[in-house]
């Protein structure tokens, strides 16, 4: 009798791994990975720290820039920049278009477009009101730069929110919630968290726009603050 030869199993596909600290700006990526129902099986978020990002050798030899948020995909590269990954994952996971319109369609070019003006554009400015006001006394706050960093936002990522939604359509992109909703909403959210008031502009459409999206689950279960 012949003898049967040791069935090999192939080894299981390697899974693409996302860095991620909570509140950074490697949420954008998670917030779409939860909009797109992906697994652990599909992509891997891993949680690490700020002092973990700044000290690890093997992260900084994935990443030398030290930086949120990369991924590490299933060839090995490294891939940064939000915009990038966002785009790779929708390539990837979102055959029916439902958070993104396909090559062709009429609104493909502004969903691209948001997919890039919140972390080219809305990101520096909400992150310096964050650093100049997040967990620093009133008294010794730098007013003059509030001040200014507040009209730009205004009259920049605000005046595009309101220009988008001045037609009454309740998302960016029309009748359905897409990837420019899961992108701006981070800017905004992280704008909630200065306390600095009127940070939302006067549009009430504006207002509708955000409380609609942190409404959602994937928004709270990734904003909503840990309790003491």
């Amino acid at each position: 009798m012949a003898t049967m030869s040791a069935v090999r199993v192939a080894p299981p596909p390697p899974i693409p791994v996302i860095y991620h600290i909570q509140f950074w700006s490697s949420s954008r990526v998670v917030h779409l990975i939860e909009e797109l129902g992906l697994s652990s099986r599909q992509v891997v978020v891993k949680t690490i720290t700020d002092e973990t990002l700044k000290t690890s050798p093997e992260l900084a030899a994935l990443n030398p820039q030290g930086k949120l948020p990369f991924m590490v995909d299933t060839d090995g590269q490294t891939v940064l920049e939000s915009g990038a990954i966002c785009a790779l994952l929708l390539e990837r996971h979102d055959g029916a278009a439902r958070l993104a319109p396909p090559p062709g369609h009429p609104g493909r070019s502004k969903a691209l477009q948001w997919l890039h003006y919140g972390p080219a554009t809305a990101y520096p400015l909400a992150v310096k009101m964050f650093t100049a006001t997040f967990g620093v006394d009133p008294d010794k706050r730098d007013t003059k730069l509030i001040e200014e960093v507040k009209k730009d936002w205004l009259r920049g990522p605000i005046k595009m929110l309101e220009k988008e939604l001045a037609d009454g359509r309740p998302w960016l992109l029309g009748d359905d919630y897409s990837v420019a909703d899961v992108v701006m909403s981070y800017d905004m959210m992280t704008m909630s968290f200065t306390g600095v008031e009127g940070v939302y502009g006067t549009c009430p459409r504006v207002a509708a726009w955000f409380e609609s999206a942190s409404s959602r689950p994937s928004y709270k279960k990734l904003y909503t603050p840990p309790t003491a």
